[in-house]
């Protein structure tokens, strides 16, 4: 008797009996699920096409759909509408306000514009973009200007959107591609500074969650949800930075930040439903070419 470990998700007989209709044709089978890209798998959502693992399918009348189609834990969900009208609901990345990388990042983002204060911006002349180091080799600082913030008011705000938009973005994307897409939508922001409007200092984080927010509409759009929310969130973040005043590179940061980070939505969502390991690939290129020509740029 074969073990019980070594047997799949579902096996196609079980598939048509609960689907009424014909299994994947051979070419589809065996997909890396969406959500768990080590788990092979046949089965797709009958709604949006994703390939869903075992842990992943929802019975519905017709077939399965994936949790973000059709919701799971009312306690850990956030409801949105897709084109076609019904709510759809995406998980959290756990129960707990400290499940997940959000909260950490928030908290690193929070602690070193205290900190900044405290130290009457010592972590800033430290971390932030600021192109004279950068030329002198200081390139580290492409990345670590999503880091930091400037003043009480920008470590309030930041830390809180980059928590609320965060916790969204990671439960679609999981830990490890929203912490790449942070860094990619950072390097977008240095690089636009760096060819555009290359100021003394300057700080990338909330710029990063503006990328993160673009890299999100996009991931949404290729399965069909409604993106109006996250475009208006968008357009309502740039305003308040319009109504504030784009002061020094604000305006270079925004455009590079939201241009990449859209960008590696695209990446993500596009190897989505083919080979998981190119989504990291993608993203590494993009983030290589971004850091490496700002630092051409300037060095």
């Amino acid at each position: 008797m074969s073990d019980p470990a070594d047997r799949p998700d579902f096996t196609w007989e079980e598939f048509n009996r609960a689907a009424e209709s014909e299994a994947p044709r051979e070419e589809n089978r065996f997909q890396p699920c969406y959500r768990h890209p080590d788990a092979s798998t046949g089965i797709t959502c009958q709604r949006c096409g994703r390939h869903i693992c075992g842990a992943c399918m929802v019975p519905a009348s017709v077939g399965f759909h994936c949790p973000e189609c059709r919701g799971g834990d009312a306690k850990r969900s956030h409801h949105g509408t897709s084109r076609s009208g019904p709510p759809v609901t995406v998980p959290f990345a756990g129960t707990g306000i400290w499940q997940g990388a959000t909260p950490y990042l928030a908290l690193t983002i929070g602690i070193v514009g205290l900190l900044d204060l405290i130290l009457q911006g010592l972590p800033f002349a430290l971390l932030g973009w600021a192109a004279d180091p950068i030329a002198s080799g200081q390139v580290w600082r492409l990345l670590t200007s999503g880091l930091v913030t400037a003043g009480l008011f920008n470590t309030i705000i930041t830390t809180l959107f980059i928590f609320w938009v965060g916790r969204t973005a990671e439960a679609q994307m999981g830990a490890g591609r929203f912490l790449a897409l942070f860094g990619l939508s950072t390097l977008g922001s240095s690089l636009a500074l760096s060819v555009m409007q290359p100021v003394p200092m300057w700080y990338a984080s909330f710029s990063a969650v503006l990328g993160l927010l673009a890299a999100m509409a996009v991931l949404k759009h290729r399965v069909g949800q409604d993106i109006r929310g996250d475009l208006i969130l968008l357009g309502l973040m740039v305003a308040l930075n319009v109504v504030i005043g784009f002061r020094g590179g604000g305006a270079a940061a925004h455009i590079g930040a939201i241009a990449l980070g859209a960008l590696g939505g695209y990446i993500v969502g596009y190897v989505r439903e083919s080979r998981a390991q190119w989504t990291w690939l993608g993203v590494a290129a993009a983030a290589t070419f971004a850091g490496g020509v700002a630092a051409a740029v300037l060095l």
